[in-house]
């Protein structure tokens, strides 16, 4: 015996296949959003602290600056270094170094100025201005003291004071 099976000629769809349809679609669409959101992103974070630290008594041909660093946001806090190398005002290389408990930053010094400075042995102010891999930047002040000895200055301290805007990478 034949059978005869249903055809559609009319091109007619069942509307409970359209439903079905539209479930799976809706279905994937938000197991993928789930799946992109839970991803992690490589969005680049920042933060902007004031520093207050030391410097080398040495200014050639390598500087070096240290101490502690907070947060504008009063958040977070921590440690940080600059060594570069200045070459007639301007800073050729050096690395810039933040850490915190939360996180840290090793950057890459690509350029600045040093200087000009201004004062006399007793109190000599230099202006610094680093500028950071990845768009970030320093600004500080290092503020020498000293006093003449056979001619010659001697540097007896050295302190800086100023902020950084970090972009970590």
């Amino acid at each position: 015996a034949i059978t005869a099976v249903p055809t559609q000629t009319s091109g007619h769809v069942p509307e409970d296949s359209i439903h079905r349809s539209r479930r799976l679609l809706v279905s994937a669409a938000l197991i993928a959003g789930v799946a992109l959101s839970a991803s992690p992103v490589a969005a680049a974070t920042s933060a902007t602290c004031q520093l207050t630290g030391t410097a080398s008594a040495s200014l050639f041909p390598q500087v070096s600056m240290s101490g502690t660093a907070k947060a504008v946001t009063g958040k977070e806090s921590g440690k940080w270094s600059a060594v570069f190398s200045q070459d007639i005002g301007a800073i050729t290389s050096g690395t810039f170094t933040l850490k915190s408990k939360a996180r840290s930053a090793s950057l890459a010094i690509t350029g600045g100025t040093f200087g000009p400075s201004a004062g006399t042995c007793a109190r000599t102010t230099i202006p610094v201005h680093g500028v950071l891999a990845g768009g970030g930047s320093f600004d500080v002040t290092l503020t020498r003291t000293g006093s003449l000895v056979n001619g010659s200055c001697v540097v007896s301290s050295s302190t800086v004071v100023g902020s950084t805007s970090v972009v970590y990478p």
